[in-house]
């Protein structure tokens, strides 16, 4: 008997972790100019938010990934974006999510010569000039993940939230 319950426990974290999925919400919304010279300036923004657990961090990757598609970006630019948001969510779960209960949220607006992502997260917050950096001659299994950002994105910054961190990631076109 105490093998057979222990034999469904696997099933009871699984259909935990999907009640989880189900939560994330994603919000999207289409803000247009009324200028008319500004017409073709649609500016699309999307919102959502998702658990802070480790198996929403491919769910994140692929939202972002399919959003920068619907812009003029090469694909190599499409991984890089990828990438950098990636770390930053990967970030948010690990110093800011703070267990299954927190969420990290995500937003993801079309400029007309650029995207800009913002990933936010509920913890304590931190300065990115003393966090953890790690050595190019040392095998450290963390450390490096503001720098991938940095390399691949044009611009990244930190603003601190009340609670948490806001990184907002920018990539602009090239023409």
């Amino acid at each position: 008997m105490c093998g057979l319950s222990l034999a469904f426990a696997p099933t009871v974290r699984l259909w935990d972790r999907l009640r989880r999925y189900r939560r994330a919400r994603f919000v999207a919304s289409d803000a247009v100019k009324l200028d008319d010279s500004a017409a073709k300036e649609k500016t699309d923004i999307v919102r959502f938010d998702v658990p802070g657990v480790p198996e929403m961090l491919p769910v994140i990757r692929s939202r972002v990934a399919d959003f920068a598609r619907t812009m003029p970006f090469t694909e190599e630019e499409v991984q890089d974006i990828k990438l950098a948001v990636g770390e930053a969510s990967a970030n948010a779960v690990k110093h800011g999510a703070g267990g299954d209960s927190c969420s990290i949220e995500i937003e993801m607006e079309k400029q007309p010569s650029a995207l800009k992502i913002s990933v936010s997260d509920h913890g304590c917050g931190f300065d990115p000039e003393k966090a953890k950096v790690a050595r190019n001659d040392r095998l450290d299994e963390s450390g490096r993940g503001i720098t991938v950002m940095r390399a691949v994105m044009d611009e990244v910054n930190f603003l601190p939230g009340n609670p948490g961190t806001r990184v907002e990631l920018l990539k602009r076109l090239k023409r």
